[in-house]
């Protein structure tokens, strides 16, 4: 009787991704906004039971819109865009997702802040979204909380 051992599976990715500030300015009321945009391109190469082994390329792409005066972030993402990954005669989606947050930052005295966030994920295979929420305190620019 033959008996070894098997890897159920294993997974490779390498991303390659660019991003950049597209626009800063100024407001009439003084305050300033800027956007940054950023891409990666993913290849992704998956085996099964060290006998199947599928390859495939993907996208991740995401946003920044930042408001300097109130202090307003909103960041906008999507993540696995791309084809299904096909081992032999059966597809295998990418978990495509979506995500969205919205940030305020308050800013008290002796340089200390608080960071308020509220988003969401959505997950478009399952149909399901998750919101999420967090606060941060920034004791001083070197501490956070």
């Amino acid at each position: 009787m033959d008996s070894r051992t098997l890897s159920a599976g294993s997974d490779l990715v390498v991303a390659v991704g660019y991003a950049e500030r597209l626009t800063e300015e100024r407001l009439s009321n003084g305050a300033t906004w800027e956007a940054f945009g950023g891409v990666s391109l993913q290849y992704i190469r998956s085996t099964l039971a060290e006998k199947y082994t599928a390859n495939e390329e993907a996208v991740n792409a995401g946003m920044i819109l930042k408001l300097s005066d109130p202090q307003l972030t909103l960041g906008l993402s999507v993540a696995n865009l791309g084809p299904p990954v096909r081992y032999v005669r059966v597809d295998d989606p990418l978990p495509l997702t979506y995500r969205m947050a919205l940030g305020y930052t308050l800013t008290t005295v002796f340089d200390q802040s608080f960071l308020l966030v509220g988003g969401g994920e959505y997950d478009a295979g399952a149909g399901v979204m998750r919101p999420s929420m967090a606060l941060e305190w920034n004791g001083h620019k070197e501490f956070s909380l």
